[in-house]
């Protein structure tokens, strides 16, 4: 995959799963997706680092989540900043930059 490619693809990924938190200490970046869908988090992982836990299993649920924190999560804001497309996962995107971040 060339870079304008994965950088498009690691976008789609985070305005259709992606949400904007913080863990008990710091912002964070989470995407949360079935475990048959582990490639996508592993591509994330090798882009922008990271973390991925599980598997979780609850019931049905069968999940892994890709957790950006810390220093990681300090190189993709930036990326964030400027390729995140206009939608509505920008508009939280931008609000949880202003608290975390500042203007």
């Amino acid at each position: 995959m060339n870079e304008d490619f994965q950088l498009g693809y690691a976008m789609g990924v985070l305005v259709s799963q992606g949400s904007f938190t913080r863990d008990r200490k710091q912002p964070a970046v989470q995407v949360k997706l079935h475990t048959r869908d582990e490639g996508i988090l592993d591509f994330l992982f090798a882009r922008f680092g990271g973390r991925i836990y599980g598997p979780y299993i609850h019931g049905e649920r069968n999940y892994k989540i890709w957790l950006l924190r810390g220093e990681d999560l300090g190189y993709a804001v930036e990326i964030l900043r400027t390729h995140l497309p206009a939608s509505y996962k920008r508009e939280q995107f931008d609000v949880w930059y202003a608290r975390y971040f500042g203007t």
